[in-house]
């Protein structure tokens, strides 16, 4: 099929984003002034849509999705498959902003400044795994300026508040009816953890801790919260598949806070800066506060099924690891 040269650029880009290009391959499109018209044809709109359909399932499948697990269903029921097995196909419907964002990944220059396209009153679910996808790609990047088009995603606030600035998130309402968006997720919300832990070990702005650290504090106890009243606790595995990772050896800790703040910084925000960032593990030692609860629950006992297979979660973890969590905050807020 025919398209013209700048809607090949943009079905480039559309499919880079969603099929696990990394970034970096389609950085040259990105942020540089490319020229596009303010409407495409209907050939290249009807390949975008399709492009952007099948790709966000391939995210949630190859995410997570793909993996066999007992979890609960729709219904409060313990399911056994993998996450089209267990829940209902979800409509994944792309709004009018999906094809705005790309765009103004190909027209602005991000690397200084960007006109964002406004928020979508009425977000499809295809336009919220877009967002968390554009995210990534721009944290990747370091295209700051392009946050702005994003960062009122909920998904792009629980995967990356360490880049983006806050807006608030009703958390109970975004994830009723969506707990199927997190566990199909769970790789991409476990690796951006594990990328924003890294990247505050080697941040020197003390400031930049203080901000960044709280946005993650805040994100986290609102979802921790929520997911808790609605008895979906497993949904932050991805929080333990995070602390795998950066404890690979229970037997060598590593280090946890920031490793060498600016010495010019005053005493006081230095001080700020380590014991503030210690917001992953502290939703890391709260998840343990979870497991502790659901080593109390009896055989006779409704949520027994539910808690042995977060039991089971936790044994991956391990107690070893929840011990060098536990030290490394009581060291970083000595």
């Amino acid at each position: 099929m025919n398209v013209a040269r700048s809607e090949g650029q943009l079905l480039t880009l559309a499919r880079a984003l969603v099929d696990g290009t990394h970034p970096t391959v389609v950085a040259p499109l990105i942020g540089d002034s490319q020229p596009l018209n303010r409407h495409v044809g209907p050939t290249a709109m009807g390949i975008l849509e399709t492009t952007l359909a099948k790709g966000a399932v391939m995210t949630l499948v190859q995410q997570g999705g793909w993996r066999v697990e007992k979890r609960p269903g729709p219904d409060g029921q313990l399911r056994t498959g993998r996450l089209w097995e267990r829940h209902p196909t979800p409509a994944l419907h792309f709004s009018k902003w999906s094809f705005k964002v790309l765009r103004m990944l190909l027209k602005e220059p991000l690397v200084t400044s960007a006109k964002c396209p406004t928020a979508p009153d009425a977000p499809g679910e295809g336009d919220r795994i877009l967002a968390l996808l554009v995210a990534r790609a721009l944290v990747t990047l370091n295209l700051t300026h392009g946050f702005g088009a994003v960062q009122h995603e909920p998904l792009v606030q629980l995967a990356f508040p360490w880049w983006v600035e806050a807006t608030p998130v009703d958390w109970p309402a975004f994830l009723k009816g969506r707990e199927w968006m997190i566990e199909g997720l769970h790789d991409l919300l476990a690796d951006a953890w594990v990328e924003a832990q890294r990247d505050m070990i080697d941040t020197r702005s003390p400031a930049r801790v203080i901000a960044g650290s709280e946005r993650q504090r805040a994100v986290l106890t609102g979802f921790l919260d929520a997911i808790e009243a609605m008895g979906r606790r497993d949904l932050a595995d991805f929080l333990l598949a995070a602390g795998e990772r950066l404890v690979p050896d229970p037997a060598l800790p590593p280090a946890f806070g920031p490793r060498e703040l600016d010495t010019t910084a005053t005493l006081r925000d230095r001080t700020a800066a380590v014991r503030g960032s210690t917001a992953l593990l502290e939703a890391l030692a709260r998840v343990q506060q979870f497991n502790a609860a659901d080593r109390t629950v009896r055989f006779f006992d409704d949520e027994y099924e539910a808690t042995q297979q977060r039991l089971a979660r936790w044994e991956r973890y391990s107690d070893a690891r929840a011990g060098v969590v536990r030290r490394a905050i009581e060291q970083l807020h000595a």
